[in-house]
Formats: C-alpha cells, structure tokens, sequence
C-alpha cells in the first residue's frame, strides 16, 4: 500500500494530486491527497535559533496554520513556513 509518510510528504508539495494504485497493469484505488494537519521530517526549519538547527537528531515537526496558503508553523520555535510555493 502507498504508507502514509509517504502521502504526507506527497500532499505537502501537491495537494491536489491523485495517487493511483496499480496491481497487475490495472488502476485498482485512487487516492485524492490532502493537506496533512502536521508533517514530520518533510520541512526543515530554516530558524537558526531553533532547537532542530542544534540537536541533530530532533525531528522536524510542523503544523498545518492555513490550509489556503498552505503555511505550517515549526512545533519548537514558532517559525513559520509556506509551502505555497515550493
């Protein structure tokens, strides 16, 4: 099956993309993506004051802020960041 890392990294540079699942040569699911409500290891904080900037091994995690300007604000440090036009 297509894993949910995987349609959430997807959706959050292609929200409206339709993801086909083939067996055997034939479209046997689609799956219309969304928006995820929060994202981990897909973003990376650009805040150099961020905790994620010094402990390596901290996971980026965001939260989706507005779904129109598909803008997600950082877990640790507030920063936000659109991914409108990535």
């Amino acid at each position: 099956t297509f894993a949910r890392s995987a349609r959430s990294s997807l959706s959050s540079f292609s929200p409206n993309a339709t993801v086909n699942i083939i067996e055997n040569g034939k479209i046997v699911k689609k799956i219309n993506l969304a928006l995820p409500q929060t994202v981990t290891n897909v973003i990376k904080c650009k805040n150099p004051r961020c905790v994620t900037s010094v402990e390596r091994n901290a996971p980026h995690i965001f939260h989706l802020m507005n779904a129109q300007t598909r803008e997600y604000r950082c877990e640790y440090c507030d920063e936000i960041v659109s991914m409108k036009n990535e």
